[in-house]
């Protein structure tokens, strides 16, 4: 997608959110659904900046998580 969109500032950084605590924070965070809700945001929002973002991909259970 960065590559498609011409996006010249932008930094992939791929790999386990464990991995990257306490090493950098990013503007936008990117998580795909392997875990409740609750637990992902905890591994996830270390990395996310003070006004950055979480992007948590789910499936058919958000709703069921959300509530």
């Amino acid at each position: 997608v960065v590559e498609t969109l011409g996006l010249d500032r932008v930094e992939v950084v791929r790999g386990r959110a464990d991995a990257l605590h306490g090493t950098r924070r990013f503007d936008v965070v990117t998580s795909r659904a392997v875990a409740p809700h609750g637990r992902r945001r905890e591994w996830s929002m270390p990395l996310v900046d003070a006004r950055g973002a979480l992007v948590a991909m789910k499936g058919a259970t958000v709703h069921e998580e959300i509530v």
